[in-house]
């Protein structure tokens, strides 16, 4: 016999404590009983048997309760698309407390060609908090080695995170507000899903196959730090993928939005936008549209950022720019270019492989103009620092290019 909507409010009550939510985690019956009631027609009596299944979720004991009893996921998919919307809302932040754990996830899992569509169409829901919860849900699932490798195939879910984001970014970009505008949450959620969908060997292509490179460029203009990481990492992902991907990518204007956010105050926005910049770099249209868009100057000034890995990933950036000669012709044309990649050979490896790379390259292609700029700013290094000996040792290879490349000059002057 099904229990009154006056107990199912009872045993949420219980759930919210820990205590409690222990002592009905051993009690299958009333597990079970809980379940069963989320397909309810009675509003009341499935508005709180889900919320104490949310509750139960939240806790240890009971979220193991849950993956237990086999019924307990589906049920939970279903409720999904319940016409009340509390009962959405917690089944979806159920669903997410699963995904947050292992053993949630690996339940979750097995349910996944159910689930994933369902939270998808759950991004739309008129409830704000169960978008949100379900966009968290399908985050972490993202995140998940096996998770990740499920959400490739589903398309329409990676559809439907393009869509938040791009309806959050319309509207953070003042367009028309008939519609309301998705909360920060779930834009922020939908930006590191795809993030790390794109991230995936195989996760770049249902991204570029919906269309997405244009959505993530708009992306990198919204208020909020995470969703421009995200977005441009998203990007770097798609770039990496050689042709069609790639000229998305380039056709869409991430050259010159990246190189924009190379000004941004936060640090890990400038890293994951110079990495970015460096995946463009690798075919001849990318490098002309960075060119184009200031991108030399731009990362030159990343060189004398405090950290590393700005500052490593700046100088991908610049090696993947100096390939052919036109970008090497720039960068040594750049103003202090060569002094302060001369200085970035201090802060050791990975950085000074990089930056001796780069240097290389620049002698290649600009021996008259940056040989003679090169020995003195190494000679100039080693003095202030007294480490002549070892400094050689470490840049060997370039001064030899650079002494080489000096030694043509002087047979070529003495032909004239």
């Amino acid at each position: 016999m099904m229990w009154s909507s006056q107990q199912f409010l009872t045993l949420s009550n219980i759930a919210s404590v820990e205590q409690g939510a222990s002592a009905l985690a051993q009690q299958p019956r009333g597990v079970a009983c809980l379940v069963t009631a989320l397909s309810s027609a009675a509003a009341s009596i499935a508005g709180h048997a889900a919320s104490a299944v949310r509750h139960l979720a939240a806790h240890r004991a009971g979220l193991c309760a849950i993956c237990q009893y086999a019924p307990a996921v589906p049920a939970l998919v279903t409720a999904l698309t319940h016409a009340h919307a509390p009962v959405v809302e917690a089944a979806a932040t159920a669903l997410a407390c699963l995904s947050d754990d292992d053993t949630g996830t690996a339940t979750l899992l097995q349910h996944a060609a159910a689930a994933l569509p369902a939270l998808g169409s759950c991004l739309a829901h008129r409830s704000r908090l169960a978008a949100e919860q379900a966009a968290t849900a399908i985050a972490n699932i993202a995140d998940d080695s096996p998770g990740d490798a499920v959400l490739v195939k589903d398309t329409a879910t990676v559809r439907a995170l393009l869509s938040c984001l791009r309806t959050g970014c319309q509207h953070g970009a003042g367009a028309s507000q008939a519609a309301e505008a998705p909360s920060s949450a779930l834009v922020q959620r939908a930006a590191t899903a795809l993030e790390s969908l794109a991230g995936l060997s195989e996760g770049a292509q249902p991204i570029h196959q919906a269309d997405g490179a244009p959505v993530l460029v708009a992306a990198l203009k919204h208020s909020h730090v995470s969703v421009i990481i995200s977005s441009a990492s998203a990007l770097g992902s798609l770039a990496s993928e050689a042709g069609s991907s790639r000229e998305a990518v380039v056709a869409a204007g991430a050259p010159a939005a990246l190189v924009a956010c190379l000004a941004h105050v936060d640090a890990a926005v400038v890293e994951a936008a110079a990495s970015a910049l460096a995946e463009v770099a690798w075919d001849p249209p990318g490098r002309r549209a960075i060119l184009d868009a200031g991108g030399i100057a731009a990362l030159v000034a990343c060189l004398e950022h405090g950290g590393n890995s700005v500052v490593a990933s700046a100088i991908c950036a610049l090696n993947h720019l100096t390939i052919d000669s036109r970008g090497s012709a720039a960068l040594a044309q750049q103003a202090h270019a060569l002094p302060k990649l001369v200085a970035c050979l201090k802060r050791g490896a990975p950085v000074a492989v990089k930056v001796k790379r780069t240097l290389e390259c620049l002698v290649r292609h600009n021996a008259s103009s940056t040989a003679p700029v090169l020995l003195s700013a190494l000679y100039d290094m080693a003095q202030e620092h007294q480490q002549i000996g070892s400094l050689a040792d470490a840049t060997r290879n370039l001064q030899e290019a650079i002494i080489g490349a000096a030694g043509q000059l002087g047979k070529q002057a003495g032909a004239h």
